[in-house]
């Protein structure tokens, strides 16, 4: 697979134990990220989404987001991590630190991807419910859009109806929902310009030619 291509693909295990060598070894993000054919965004993206609490009761568990009370620096920006730091082995006596572990990465990642799988559990009256209410506000006119910004309790996207109406779920077809038009103001009509070849060569100029002068002119582009 060329470079190009793999920059598109899912981050693999053998990404991540290159990105967690990196990270042991204090390289830049740039380098790691040219060493597995990445972004720098999408390494950054990748240490900080897996990084890991090192010790403590919430050892081996996720960092959240944006976590509370850190007060090393190394946390805030890059390496996002303990890794590579002189103290990484040892108690530095600071109560936050985290580490990439490849390992830990990877089975975080596949359980993400798993989850994901398994979809949404309903019952059939749950889909009767959300069914009537969808033809509802289809017959008021109201857009995909329309229907789930005032509907969030359905847990459904645009993106969701309109796929549901293409395979005519629910009897719905796409041809039912409004369209949604977009008006812009007309442009104020500016002033006649006159053409810099005067009014004698104009197209008035022309038409009061006698007919038989019109007849022998010849149009130029």
């Amino acid at each position: 697979m060329d470079g190009d291509n793999r920059a598109y693909c899912r981050i693999d295990k053998a990404d991540r134990e290159a990105i967690q060598n990196g990270l042991d070894k204090r390289k830049g993000c740039r380098e790691i990220a040219r060493s597995i054919g990445r972004s720098s965004a999408a390494v950054t993206e990748e240490v900080k989404r897996h990084r890991t609490w090192k010790d403590g009761e919430r050892r081996g568990e996720i960092v959240s987001a944006d976590p509370e009370d850190v007060s090393c620096s190394h946390l805030l920006r890059w390496p996002w991590t303990c890794n590579g730091c002189m103290a990484y082995t040892r108690k530095c006596g600071r109560r936050q630190r985290m580490e990439y572990k490849a390992a830990l990465a990877q089975a975080a990642s596949e359980k993400t991807r798993s989850e994901s799988r398994r979809g949404v559990n309903r019952r059939e009256e749950d889909f009767e419910r959300i069914a009537f209410e969808i033809r509802s506000a289809i017959l008021d006119g109201k857009s995909p859009e329309q229907i789930c910004l005032a509907k969030p309790h359905l847990g459904l996207a645009p993106s969701t109806l309109y796929r549901w109406a293409e395979r005519g779920y629910f009897s719905m077809s796409p041809m039912d929902f409004r369209r949604r038009v977009d008006y812009r103001p007309r442009k104020e009509q500016s002033e006649r310009k006159l053409t810099s070849h005067g009014e004698e060569r104009s197209y008035a100029a022309f038409c009061a030619l006698p007919e038989e002068q019109r007849a022998r002119a010849c149009e130029m582009s």
